[in-house]
């Protein structure tokens, strides 16, 4: 029990942050397509992606290594080990983040003239390259925060810093009456500002107490052999994230690109407790293994699987009901073209959400070169849809091939989970959960087609109701047992100092 309170714990803290910064990032996104076209934020989206993708050729997986590394060598108290772990990576990504920005930087007018043909992203790619650094070093400390099975240091520099300075940069544009060039030098500098932060963060709480310890080598060859295959696995996953919106940026207009990442920024909005949870899965997980806990492996596979699934199903019945007039009333009709391909990317995160955890217990296994499989799958898949569908179908077949990509990684990991390790994420349960989530949110689309065109006050209230009646639906049909009520009850003695009965 104490390592699921320690779950919830680290996993609640990054969930509520994240829904935070992401409600902060919808904010922002609301600025900036108003202080920008359709055209110049697919421009930028462009840039971001580009900077995106070479993000992860920097690192080459190696963040990775510290969530899983650090618990192993803190258990066996050898935290000398994680001293220099720490260390060697950090000066890794520096030289690598130095080549990188600078091929970029050289190749960004080919970039922009023969593949994307789009006359801003030359100059936007010339000003965000510079971001690359910066956000290596924060990718870096999150993860080395993650192995010492601490998340707020993720959720203050990544939910908060970034997403506040972002809306203030932007209103002080629109009020100034700047532009998206401007808008990529703040870019830079918020990234920047959050690096210098979680730097700060890092050396107090984690390298200090350290310092007065001797580093203890460890075997680099293990480590790169872990990283490598998740190395060249992010590559291909960041390429899975961001290929449909090349794709789209290669046959359609600007603009399109810019829609299509705002649906896919609503649509992840369903995979935040997957994340959320994942962080500190690994690491917990990866401890259990360690001590060759291996019921307790399975036990807590199946347990958070559960959770996954019971959170995702509401968030995926909100997209279908709220997310027409989300996205009309936040960012204008401009954006509303194609509102089916949002309940497309919807619908795959539901089903990659029944899959579990599965890719960070291959990791925490040390499966890596299975990771590595999968993403290659995932890669030929969205290329292959990516090619077939877009040029002919636009946003709707970007989304396809999107979720199609998703579904099948998740699938595979799936698979492979079970064959390994014999453990799967599905319960009688799961039935319950669908069941409490199509009857709350078909009330609530009644409510709202007789309301018509919702008001923001009016929509904040239906989704307090579609939550409220999701929790009633979860009670009446006794979908929390014991463990989950007892989780539950130590969350809010925590939280408000009383229980749940």
């Amino acid at each position: 029990m104490q390592y699921l309170n320690k779950i919830v714990k680290e996993s609640s803290i990054n969930f509520s942050g994240s829904i935070f910064g992401n409600l902060l990032n919808y904010g922002w996104l609301i600025l900036i397509t108003r202080l920008l076209t359709p055209d110049e934020f697919g421009s930028f989206s462009l840039a971001q992606s580009i900077t995106n993708v070479s993000l992860i050729v920097v690192l080459l997986g190696t963040p990775r290594a510290l969530d899983r590394y650090i618990p192993f060598f803190n258990a066996s108290q050898e935290e000398g080990k994680s001293k220099y772990l720490i260390r060697m990576i950090t000066q890794f990504s520096v030289v690598t983040s130095l080549v990188v920005l600078t091929i970029i930087y050289l190749g960004s007018g080919g970039l922009a003239k023969y593949i994307f043909d789009d006359h801003l992203l030359a100059g936007l790619l010339r000003i965000m390259v510079f971001s690359i650094p910066f956000s290596a070093m924060i990718m870096i400390i999150t993860y080395v925060f993650s192995g010492y099975k601490e998340l707020r240091y993720h959720v203050f520099l990544k939910q908060l810093i970034e997403p506040v300075l972002k809306i203030l940069f932007t209103v002080g544009l629109i009020t100034i009456g700047l532009g998206v060039i401007e808008w990529a030098y703040l870019y830079v500098i918020t990234i920047v500002i959050t690096a210098g932060i979680g730097g700060w963060f890092l050396f107090s709480r984690i390298l200090k107490p350290l310092s007065g310890l001797m580093e203890s080598k460890v075997n680099l060859k293990e480590i790169y052999s872990y990283s490598w295959p998740i190395s060249v696995s992010s590559i291909m996953k960041t390429l899975v994230g961001q290929i449909d919106l090349l794709i789209l940026g290669m046959f359609w207009p600007s603009s399109e690109s810019g829609i299509f990442r705002i649906y896919t920024y609503l649509a992840a909005f369903l995979g935040l407790f997957l994340t959320s949870i994942v962080r500190i899965y690994k690491p917990v997980i990866s401890e259990l293994i360690s001590r060759e806990a291996y019921s307790e492996v399975k036990q807590t596979y199946q347990r958070v699987s559960k959770w996954i699934f019971m959170i995702t199903c509401l968030g995926f019945v909100g997209i279908l009901v709220f997310g027409g007039p989300l996205v009309e009333l936040l960012f204008t009709g401009k954006y509303s073209v194609a509102l089916s391909a949002l309940s497309i990317l919807g619908l795959s995160y539901l089903i990659n959400a029944s899959f579990g955890p599965e890719g960070m217990t291959l990791d925490a296994y040390g499966k890596t070169k299975l990771l590595l499989l999968n993403s290659l799958i995932m890669v030929i898949s969205n290329v292959g849809l990516g090619f077939i569908l877009i040029p002919r179908y636009g946003i709707i077949g970007a989304s396809i091939s999107a979720g199609a990509t998703l579904v099948i990684g998740g699938l595979a990991g799936l698979i492979e989970v079970y064959l390994f390790y014999k453990m799967q994420p599905y319960q009688f349960v799961n039935i319950k959960y669908m069941i409490a989530a199509a009857l709350s949110g078909g009330t609530v689309y009644l409510i709202l087609n007789r309301v018509g065109s919702p008001s923001i006050l009016v929509l904040v209230l239906l989704i307090l109701l579609l939550l409220s009646l999701y929790i009633l639906g979860l009670i009446l049909t006794k979908s929390l047992d014991e463990v989950d009520r007892e989780i539950i009850n130590n969350l809010l003695n925590r939280v408000i100092g009383k229980s749940f009965t």
